[in-house]
């Protein structure tokens, strides 16, 4: 059955959001941004196991998760939260963060099952607007070799031929 992500249509203000990354200051840095834009509660983790960890107890509305980061990085996450098995959170909506916009790592986030990428530095207008983006999107989840997965921004399904960004574009980010 077609899926949305489970945050489909709400606002930040009534979310729970869980930001994921091993940075410190950057961590603090975004967590006053989410607070100041009106997130309802922002959850902390410095990696992808305790998010994982914090993803089974308290389960929040939305992740934001930095790609680069030990011991669990964000394909390690995004890969462990999409799993068939692993429902209904399998349907967060995840933004992943990074410092580097390569057309291949955002095919390979995309692939994984992220709903959009946010190139570091961030900014509150930068943040706003992607994690808006992700909350109007209306695109289905489907269900490919044990994971739930996106067609790519632009795709109605997975099945249409995705448009290949060029090397320096960042694409729908």
């Amino acid at each position: 059955m077609p899926q949305k992500h489970l945050s489909h249509g709400q606002d930040l203000s009534a979310l729970r959001v869980l930001l994921v990354d091993d940075d410190a200051a950057l961590r603090g840095a975004v967590v006053a941004i989410l607070r100041a834009l009106g997130a309802k509660e922002v959850l902390e983790a410095p990696n992808g196991k305790v998010a994982l960890e914090i993803i089974a107890t308290d389960p929040p509305d939305f992740i934001i998760s930095d790609w680069e980061m030990a011991p669990m990085n964000g394909a390690e996450l995004l890969r462990a939260v999409r799993r068939e098995n692993n429902r209904p959170t399998c349907f967060l909506p995840i933004i992943i963060l990074t410092a580097h916009a390569r057309p291949t790592l955002i095919r390979h986030a995309v692939s994984l099952g992220a709903n959009q990428l946010l190139v570091k530095p961030v900014s509150p207008e930068r943040l706003l607007s992607q994690i808006r983006w992700v909350l109007a999107d209306s695109r289905q989840f489907y269900l490919e070799d044990g994971s739930y997965r996106l067609p790519m921004p632009g795709q109605e399904s997975h099945t249409e031929e995705p448009e290949v960004p060029n090397e320096g574009d960042i694409a729908w980010v």
